[in-house]
């Protein structure tokens, strides 16, 4: 309760996002196999998204993987969202998103409140 009216802009997405996002309910679903019954927080949402992005990296390489050719395919991604997960990002040259959402604590919930879905770029 005493979070009550709580306002946030994010760039990830919310828990609530699993109808919208698909990423965000494998993620859960995911989450409450491995770890049952503790919360969800910001770090574990991170957690996910930086191992996606090794994942990502590890299956674009050719032939056997190695520590060179992974980093190289790290150094190549420009554009990376967890699969709607997160607002885009630049992994390859550590730049953040301009992109963001907002976020609303309505009755003990996160209520997107701005954009309907996705997030809102055009202040980039």
């Amino acid at each position: 309760s005493a979070a009550e009216g709580t306002t946030l802009g994010l760039t990830y997405s919310i828990l609530e996002d699993a109808g919208q996002v698909p990423a965000v309910k494998d993620f859960i679903s995911w989450y409450e196999r491995t770890n049952p019954g503790a919360d969800i927080d910001f770090f574990a949402i991170m957690s996910w998204a930086a191992a996606d992005l090794y994942v990502d990296a590890l299956r674009s390489v050719q032939g056997p993987p190695t520590r060179d050719k992974v980093l190289a395919a790290l150094q190549a991604t420009t554009d990376f969202d967890a699969d709607g997960i997160l607002a885009g990002v630049n992994p390859a040259q550590k730049k953040g998103s301009s992109c963001f959402m907002i976020a609303e604590v309505k009755g003990g919930k996160w209520v997107r409140t701005h954009p309907a879905q996705g997030f809102d770029c055009s202040y980039a």
